[in-house]
C-alpha cells in the first residue's frame, strides 16, 4: 500500500475563494425597481450610457439606435452604386470605424430599431438635415452585383454561401415582424473583415406579413438564378414567368441549364422558393435540406471580392484562359 500511495500521491484541490463581504458592499444600496418591474430611471442613469452606435450587445436580436448630430461626425466623400448616393463618414469619437448615410424615409425614422444578425446590414444611426433623415450603416464597399459582374462566374459552392446567407436573414426579418420588400444583389454587401454577406435592411415596417414573406422568398430565387447566369445573358424574370419556365420542364430559363443539371439539392432549393404548394411560413418554419446543412465557408468569395476592386477601381486585365498571360516585356 505504501507503494502505491508513494506513486499516485493525492493532490490537494484548487478552491475558490470564498466571497468576502465589506462594510462597503452592504452598504451600497440595491436598485430600486419602478411599478412596472424595470429599474427606476435614477438606478438607470448610474449605468455606463450607450453610444449611438453601441458595440455592446452584440448578442441582442435588436436595440434600439439614437440620433446623431451632424457635428459629431466628419464627411470624407460620396459613393454612387446603382441609383443610390451614400456619403462615407466617420466619427469624430472613432476615426477608425466608417459608416457610410443614405437618404432614409419617414418609416426608417420611425422605427428605431437596430438588428443585430450576422447577415443583416442594420441602420446603426439616424441623422437629420431639415425635413430630411439620414440612415447610417457600418461601410461596407464591395455588393454581390460588384462580384457578379467579374470575369470569372460563380459556382455552386459560392451560390450556397449566398442562399445560406440570405434565407438566414430573410427568416430573421420574418421572426422580428419585418420583411424586406427589395431583396437584390444592389443590397445584399459583402462585410470586409469577415467576409460575410450581409442583406442591407431599411427595416420598413411590414404591413401584410404573409404576402410580403412570399415577396421575399420569390426575390431570395430570382437573385440565386441571376448568380447562375451567364453575366452576357442575363434578363429580368418574374417569378410567374420562373414557375412557367418548370411548367414547361425548363431549368428556370437558365441559357446554360447543362452546368447545373447536376446540382440537384439548388435546383431542389430553387423550387421550393417558387413554390406555390408550400406556404411562405412553411418554407422559413420548416426550411428546405440545402440551407440547413453546413454554411460553407465565406473565404470563398475571396477572390470575387478582389477582382471587383481591381476590375473596377484598377486598370486590371483580366487572364485569358488558355492564353499566354505571361508579364509583357519592356519595349
Amino acid at each position: 500500500m505504501g507503494s502505491i500511495a508513494h506513486a499516485f500521491p493525492r493532490h490537494a484541490r484548487h478552491q475558490l475563494p470564498a466571497p468576502i463581504l465589506v462594510k462597503a458592499s452592504l452598504n451600497r444600496p440595491s436598485p430600486t425597481l419602478s411599478q412596472s418591474g424595470q429599474p427606476s430611471i435614477a438606478a438607470q442613469s448610474e449605468q455606463p450610457p450607450i453610444a449611438a452606435i453601441s458595440r455592446r450587445g452584440r448578442t441582442q436580436t435588436s436595440t434600439t439606435f439614437a440620433k446623431v448630430a451632424w457635428s459629431d461626425i466628419t464627411v470624407l466623400g460620396t459613393i454612387t452604386q446603382g441609383s443610390v448616393q451614400f456619403l462615407i463618414v466617420n466619427q469624430c469619437e472613432d476615426r477608425s470605424r466608417l459608416l457610410m448615410l443614405a437618404k432614409a424615409s419617414s418609416a426608417e425614422h420611425n422605427n428605431k430599431r437596430v438588428m443585430r444578425h450576422p447577415n443583416i446590414l442594420s441602420v446603426e444611426i439616424i441623422l437629420q438635415d431639415k425635413d430630411a433623415f439620414y440612415a447610417g450603416y457600418a461601410y461596407t464597399r464591395t455588393t454581390l452585383e460588384d462580384m457578379l459582374n467579374v470575369h470569372i462566374p460563380f459556382g455552386e459552392k459560392e451560390i450556397k454561401v449566398v442562399a445560406v446567407s440570405l434565407f438566414a436573414a430573410v427568416t430573421e426579418l420574418y421572426q422580428q415582424g419585418f420583411a424586406h420588400g427589395a431583396i437584390n444583389s444592389r443590397n445584399v454587401r459583402v462585410c470586409g473583415r469577415t467576409l460575410r454577406l450581409k442583406l442591407l435592411v431599411p427595416c420598413h415596417p411590414n404591413g401584410n406579413t404573409s404576402a410580403s414573406l412570399t415577396d421575399d422568398l420569390d426575390a431570395l430565387g430570382l437573385l440565386l438564378l441571376r448568380c447562375m447566369e451567364v453575366p452576357a445573358k442575363r434578363r429580368t424574370y418574374t417569378a410567374a414567368e420562373i414557375r412557367r419556365f418548370r411548367v414547361d420542364n425548363k431549368l428556370f430559363g437558365l441559357s446554360n441549364s447543362e452546368r447545373w443539371s447536376g446540382c440537384k439539392q439548388l435546383v431542389d432549393f430553387i423550387e421550393d422558393l417558387f413554390s406555390e404548394d408550400r406556404p411562405a411560413l412553411v418554407k422559413v418554419q420548416k426550411p428546405h435540406k440545402y440551407v440547413c446543412a453546413a454554411t460553407p465557408s465565406t473565404e470563398l468569395v475571396t477572390p470575387y471580392v478582389e477582382l471587383a476592386v481591381l476590375e473596377c477601381f484598377t486598370a486590371f486585365q483580366a487572364a485569358i484562359p488558355g492564353g499566354d498571360n505571361l508579364p509583357i516585356e519592356d519595349q
